[in-house]
C-alpha cells in the first residue's frame, strides 16, 4: 500500500475513534446531567406541595383550637347569665342586691396569634359595620380584651358585696335588709360602687354573649377565604358552630332595662351619662339561630 494510501486510512480511524469517545462519554455525562436536575427540580416541587399542605393543615388545627377555647369562654358567660336572668327587676338597688357573688371559673382567652392569618382576607371598607366581619383581628382583640375586663369586675363586684353585708339589718320578720336611708355617706358610696359594678357586668354579660355567640357562628366562614380547603379537605376539617337547644336559645332573651332616673340618681350623674356609661359597642351585634 502506498504511504497515500496510508495516510488516508490511518485519518479515517482517527476519526472513528472521535465519534466512539463522544458516543461513549459526553453524550452519557450529558443525559445523566439531565436526568439529575430534572429529579432536583420535581423533588423541590414535591417538597414545596408537601410544605404548603402542612402549613395549610397546621393553620386548620390552630383555628379549631381557638374556636373550642371561645366555645369554652361563651359557656361561662351563659353560666353568669343563669345566676340572675328570671330574678332582676328594673330597679338599680335591687339588681345589685339581688345577685350573689358570682363564683364560676374564666378560662384565660384564647392565643389571637392563633387566627393570624385571617388578616390575609381583611378588606376595610368604611359604609361595612363594625360586626359585619370576622376577618377582623381588632374586633377580635377587643372581645378578648372585654372577657378580661369582665373577669376583672366580676372579682372587684365580690369584694364590694362582701363590705355591703355588715350594712344589712333584720326586719321583724327576721329577713336581712338595707335601709338606704339609714346608710352613712360611706355606706352609700360603698353601695354606689355596688350598683356601677353591678351594670357593668350585666352589660358585659349581655354584649358578650352576642358577640361570642357571632364569633362562634360566623368565624368559621371568615377562616375559609384565607385557608386552601382543596389542599386540607383530606386531612382536617374548619370547626364550625351550631346549638339548636331552646335552653341555649334562651340564655340570648333580654333582662329587664334599668331604670335610668334611678340609676343616674345614686350614681350622681345626669340620665344621659348614665346611658352613655354602660354602652358596650355589642348592642347591634344581631343573633341569627
Amino acid at each position: 500500500m502506498s504511504n497515500d494510501a496510508l495516510m488516508i486510512a490511518s485519518a479515517i480511524l482517527n476519526l472513528q475513534q472521535e465519534s466512539s469517545n463522544f458516543k461513549d462519554y459526553i453524550f452519557p455525562a450529558l443525559t445523566t446531567s439531565g436526568s439529575v436536575l430534572l429529579g432536583y427540580l420535581m423533588a423541590n416541587n414535591t417538597f414545596a406541595k408537601q410544605e404548603i399542605i402542612k402549613s395549610e393543615i397546621a393553620r386548620v388545627n390552630d383555628f379549631n383550637k381557638f374556636l373550642v377555647a371561645i366555645d369554652s369562654g361563651m359557656q361561662t358567660l351563659i353560666a353568669i347569665k343563669n345566676t340572675y336572668m328570671d330574678r332582676i327587676n328594673s330597679d338599680p338597688v335591687e339588681r345589685a342586691l339581688s345577685i350573689p357573688t358570682i363564683s364560676c371559673y374564666l378560662s384565660p382567652p384564647p392565643d389571637v396569634t392563633l387566627i393570624i392569618f385571617l388578616a390575609k382576607a381583611n378588606e376595610y371598607n368604611a359604609s361595612r359595620a363594625f360586626f359585619e366581619t370576622w376577618n377582623n383581628l381588632p374586633r377580635v382583640n377587643a372581645m378578648l380584651g372585654n372577657f378580661q375586663n369582665l373577669h376583672d369586675k366580676i372579682n372587684h363586684r365580690n369584694t364590694v358585696l362582701s363590705q355591703l353585708r355588715e350594712f344589712y339589718q333584720i326586719d321583724d320578720q327576721g329577713r336581712s335588709v338595707m335601709n338606704i336611708e339609714t346608710l352613712t355617706p360611706e355606706h352609700f358610696k360603698v353601695l354606689k360602687t355596688a350598683v356601677d359594678l353591678t351594670e357593668s357586668v350585666l352589660c358585659l354579660v349581655e354584649g358578650l354573649l352576642k358577640e361570642y355567640y357571632s364569633c362562634l357562628k360566623n368565624i368559621p366562614s371568615a377562616a375559609k377565604l384565607s385557608i386552601n380547603e382543596k389542599v386540607t379537605k383530606k386531612h382536617v376539617e374548619i370547626l364550625t358552630y351550631s346549638n339548636p337547644s331552646p335552653q341555649f336559645q334562651k340564655s340570648f332573651s333580654p333582662i329587664p332595662n334599668v331604670d335610668i332616673s334611678a340609676l343616674a340618681f345614686i350614681l350622681g350623674v345626669s340620665e344621659e351619662v348614665a346611658k352613655a356609661s354602660f354602652i358596650t359597642g355589642y348592642e347591634k351585634v344581631p343573633v341569627v339561630f
